[in-house]
């Protein structure tokens, strides 16, 4: 599996930034006829499988995966399940981005709420961080197709549970960041949206604690996700701002810190991923549009938006 290995390390150096999308498929589907014959390897599928979706190809990702999946004989990867899942989901999100003529966006959240159900039961039985945001990423991808407020209350609880989960197993590592703010961010639209809001809320020493090793992580590794770590502690930031000079250096700081994680190891499916945390936020706070000080925010995040968008 060397050439293989090969092929997903350069993916994962190379980016999508400059890549001929179509070329890379091109070799991956190459690749795979070739070894036809080891197909029934489930490892080998698996990797082929990370491969295509690497790519950008998810449709083809998952077809791998669920052929990995029926094989009576598999030795898959926990991973190959979350990872299933997640390509599942954002597939369904793409169906409804691109909104075809006679498109039943309920029966899409259906099948949605379908693949939370089979992950969600795996969870319980193995409970792990990566799975409780997994699930919290799903309702929200739920709620941007429906637009209903529940889902957010359901990822808002799938997040704290993952933040509960880290702070219990951790034994005092590092990256609380992530589930911190993934929950915070999360807790702060229901707040500002004007919904019903849990028991337990983000501490402010948690916040610092967070957005000090955010920062520190952006300062000490030069990758892509490191650099921008300090940015979901802005937006979480710029959720709960009140006053627009504040709004203004936060935008600022969102914007800064995109530019120069692009220029360390920036690609267009990362600029996607942080676009669509925007959308997913924006989307939120307009459940209160009408309130003038909540029209200040999605001003403030669309603004964000386009900085991002022109960063080349």
């Amino acid at each position: 599996m060397t050439e293989l290995d090969n092929l997903l390390n350069g993916i994962d150096t190379a980016g999508m930034r400059t890549a001929d999308k179509e070329a890379l498929l091109k070799k991956i589907s190459g690749w795979e006829n070739n070894v036809e014959m080891f197909c029934s390897d489930s490892r080998v599928m698996e990797k082929i499988a990370e491969a295509y979706a690497k790519a950008g190809d998810l449709k083809t990702a998952v077809a791998r995966y669920e052929q990995v999946f029926r094989s009576e004989t598999a030795k898959y990867s926990v991973r190959a399940i979350e990872q299933c899942f997640n390509l599942r989901v954002r597939l369904l999100a793409e169906q409804a981005e691109l909104d075809a003529d006679g498109l039943n966006h309920e029966e899409l959240v259906k099948k949605l709420y379908g693949y939370i159900e089979e992950i969600a039961v795996f969870n319980a039985r193995y409970p792990s961080l990566e799975r409780f945001s997994l699930i919290g990423s799903a309702y929200k991808r739920a709620f941007m197709i429906l637009r209903n407020p529940e889902d957010i209350h359901k990822a808002e609880q799938a997040y704290y549970e993952s933040w509960q989960y880290h702070r219990r197993n951790s034994g005092g590592l590092s990256n609380m960041y992530y589930p911190f703010f993934n929950w915070a961010m999360t807790y702060a639209l229901l707040e500002v949206a004007g919904q019903n809001l849990p028991q337990h809320k983000p501490a402010e020493a948690d916040l610092k604690q967070a957005l000090a090793e955010a920062e520190a992580l952006d300062a000490q590794k030069p990758d892509f996700w490191n650099k921008t770590a300090p940015s979901m502690g802005y937006a979480y930031q710029l959720i709960k701002a009140k006053d627009a000079a504040k709004r203004k250096r936060l935008i600022e700081q969102l914007e800064d810190n995109f530019r120069e994680a692009w220029k360390t190891e920036g690609n267009e499916s990362n600029r996607k991923s942080h676009l669509d945390q925007f959308r997913f936020i924006i989307c939120a706070l307009s459940l209160k549009k009408d309130e003038k000080a909540v029209a200040a925010k999605i001003a403030a995040f669309e603004e964000v938006m386009a900085g991002i968008g022109r960063i080349r």
